[in-house]
């Protein structure tokens, strides 16, 4: 049942005629025990007599051709078999590509058929620093890349994947790629532009601690992954779980081909980020990485390194991390600096600064933001039976409450407020397909 409901969910990305076929498949070819609920159903949905869909379907469809064909047979070669130079007018093309990867879902199957229809290529044309940037994670060198904020990064970072996948995928190798924030407030905003540039041939999904799905089920079926580092440090623990249905059976970082790590300065002490490097360099020290995977490439992403907490050892912070990520070379702009300056954020040469005011308009404003949280929060309260499973929903459920009075609140309630009306949508929706059995 789950399977139908996510091809329907899909069909209309489609478009008209494709929906109209499904409805078709439907009406004609459903099982005899629900093949007169399945009728019924089509034609209440165009509000018609019961059995005239068929002429409705008839006079919609016209002239148009339809082949059907296996998955595993490419659209080109259907074409050459049929005769066909060119696609005729109304003849639509899906291609099922299944990759090299054999762990694939009927959502992969079902959106790479999709995707090629609904979402041209966006090309990925750099500016000369920014060519300079990627030079060395081209040539598949572990680096970090640093650059002012505003920059672009995160477009270098699509063009070093995108090149990675390319590669590897004529060497016919497997490819999947992790790109990582410290915290969910960038997650859908950089997620949305690696769709942008690259959600025209991969599969990218977003893993939070608010999905309640499987991660390990979404690493398997998707090209990229964009999560928080913590859903990756409890991914690779998942095995010492009792209660896990993944007990005993371990995930390993090498089933990853290229790990991009956005803000890498956040890689220090005992930080999720770190605390994946060293899965990696158990993987490395210990020769562990299982039969056809290899370590994955390291890229690292930051506007400055940082000096850690002592200005006098600022070297020593740096060689710090560099051996954390693994990383010999650091990739900055050198020959493009004039470039660079071009398109970076106006930086003021004087900083003056000036004491906090605690009167006046602008504590009447804090003070009228506060009272807008609170109520957003009292309506969030509402919907659930105690604060604990409030707090499920805003990331995973792994820290508490933070106090009203701190800024870490307004970041806590922005996040919850997106996932409950999230969860609600979702619980909608499945109420609503519960409806009608295929």
């Amino acid at each position: 049942m789950e399977k139908k409901k996510m091809i329907l969910r899909s069909v209309p990305q489609l478009g008209t005629f494709a929906v109209l076929d499904i409805l078709f498949t439907i009406y004609e070819h459903s099982s005899q025990g629900s093949s007169a609920e399945a009728r019924h159903f089509v034609d209440s949905i165009f509000k018609l007599k019961s059995g005239e869909f068929l002429n409705h379907f008839k006079t919609a469809k016209g002239e148009q051709s339809i082949v059907v064909c296996d998955v595993d047979v490419l659209a080109s070669d259907m074409m050459i078999h049929l005769g066909l130079d060119d696609l005729p007018i109304g003849l639509r093309s899906v291609n099922y590509r299944f990759d090299r990867i054999a762990n694939y879902s009927t959502r992969r199957t079902v959106l790479n058929s999709i995707d090629p229809c609904v979402q041209t290529e966006n090309p990925i044309i750099l500016r000369n620093y920014q060519e300079e940037l990627c030079r060395l994670a081209i040539e598949g060198v572990n680096t970090i890349i640093t650059a002012p904020t505003g920059t672009g990064k995160t477009v270098v970072a699509a063009k070093i994947i995108k090149h990675h996948f390319e590669v590897e995928e004529n060497k016919e190798q497997r490819f999947k790629a992790l790109f990582m924030t410290p915290n969910t407030t960038i997650l859908h905003q950089q997620a949305d532009k690696l769709k942008y540039y690259l959600g025209h041939a991969y599969n990218i999904r977003i893993c939070q601690g608010s999905d309640n799905t499987s991660v390990r089920g979404a690493v398997l079926s998707n090209d990229v992954i964009v999560a928080t580092p913590q859903m990756i440090v409890n991914l690779c623990n998942e095995h010492d779980d009792e209660l896990s249905e993944f007990s005993n059976e371990k995930f390993y970082l090498s089933t990853f081909t290229i790990i991009v790590f956005d803000e890498c300065h956040s890689t220090v002490n005992n930080s999720p980020y770190a605390n994946i490097m060293r899965e990696y360099h158990n993987l490395k020290n210990m020769g562990t990485v299982p039969d056809g995977q290899h370590l994955p490439q390291i890229v690292g992403l930051t506007a400055s390194l940082g000096v850690g907490k002592s200005k006098d050892k600022e070297v020593e912070h740096i060689a710090n991390m560099c051996s954390t990520l693994d990383v010999n070379k650091i990739s900055t702009v050198q020959e493009y600096k004039e470039d660079l300056r071009n398109f970076s954020p106006i930086i003021p040469e004087q900083i003056d600064f000036f004491p906090k005011s605690t009167d006046g308009t602008s504590r009447d404003f804090a003070v009228s933001v506060m009272k807008l949280m609170d109520k957003v929060f009292q309506l969030m309260y509402k919907a659930f039976t105690d604060v604990e499973e409030l707090i499920k929903v805003s990331d995973g459920g792994k820290a508490e409450l933070p106090q009203k009075d701190h800024t870490k609140f307004l970041n806590w309630l922005s996040v919850t407020k997106r996932n409950l009306a999230e969860r609600m949508f979702a619980e909608i929706e499945i109420r609503s397909m519960k409806q009608y059995k295929f």
